[in-house]
């Protein structure tokens, strides 16, 4: 954890067998501390030796820590966390989630706003308490299972998880992916919208006449006419109706 510190100076007290004494060793130039030394975090330093892990300056008063190691005010804003409710800095009793962090005080169920401690849940991007979590977690309406993460609305209103509701949903015709976005449905399918093109020149039909094969392949009038329908036997043209006309007269020779 993140912490602020007052180092206090070491006192040196005489004995009758201060000359057997054993002086410690400064934490940072490991010479012995004979005069003038302080702890901090449990490590002993020449005060002159005590300085910031980032910028060399000597350390009075006041410092910081980070992963054991001492920082002065200004180095340590680079490594100074903020909650993410309430914005301020954090210091001590730090909660990390998903890259993020929190005061533990701060880290609240979002739906009976108690405190969390110890276990906490994830659903839908809401941090919730057990009691919570278990009253909203959706049971899918097609499998029975307890839906755990995102789950999905039918046509009809009822929960799916998210096998079921690819399974409604099915594939698109043409490139065989789940569909997914804007829809386009035929009675021999259904398309992403971006997919429901005539076979042969790719235009998009959304809102355009279209023709079906017996295949159940979709084409633009143009190209249908092209491939399927009779052709002059003199030209070798379709022969199909002209603007404004749904019929196209046709002459059969005999013999």
């Amino acid at each position: 954890d993140d912490s602020h510190h007052e180092r206090k100076n070491s006192q040196d007290k005489s004995t009758p067998e201060s000359k057997k004494y054993t002086h410690k060793k400064c934490s940072s130039c490991s010479q012995a501390v004979i005069t003038g030394g302080g702890y901090a975090n449990g490590q002993l330093f020449h005060q002159d030796c005590f300085k910031c892990h980032n910028c060399k300056a000597k350390l009075e008063g006041k410092f910081f820590t980070k992963e054991k190691k001492p920082f002065c005010q200004d180095c340590f804003k680079i490594y100074e966390k903020s909650c993410e409710v309430c914005g301020k800095s954090i210091f001590t009793n730090c909660v990390e989630s998903n890259e993020k962090f929190y005061h533990s005080e701060c880290m609240k169920c979002n739906v009976c706003n108690l405190a969390l401690e110890g276990a906490y849940f994830i659903l839908m991007g809401k941090f919730l308490c057990e009691k919570d979590y278990k009253k909203s977690k959706k049971c899918c309406s097609d499998c029975g299972k307890i839906i755990d993460g995102v789950y999905y609305t039918g046509a009809d209103k009822n929960i799916l998880c998210e096998t079921d509701y690819k399974k409604r949903q099915g594939n698109c015709k043409r490139c065989g992916k789940f569909l997914e976005g804007n829809i386009l449905k035929l009675p021999s399918g259904s398309y992403h919208a971006d997919c429901f093109t005539c076979k042969v020149c790719k235009t998009n039909l959304g809102g355009n006449p279209i023709s079906v094969d017996d295949n159940d392949e979709i084409y633009c009038s143009q190209d249908y006419d092209r491939l399927f329908a009779v052709k002059c036997g003199s030209c070798r043209k379709p022969i199909v109706p002209v603007a404004g006309q749904t019929t196209a007269q046709r002459l059969r020779a005999l013999g």
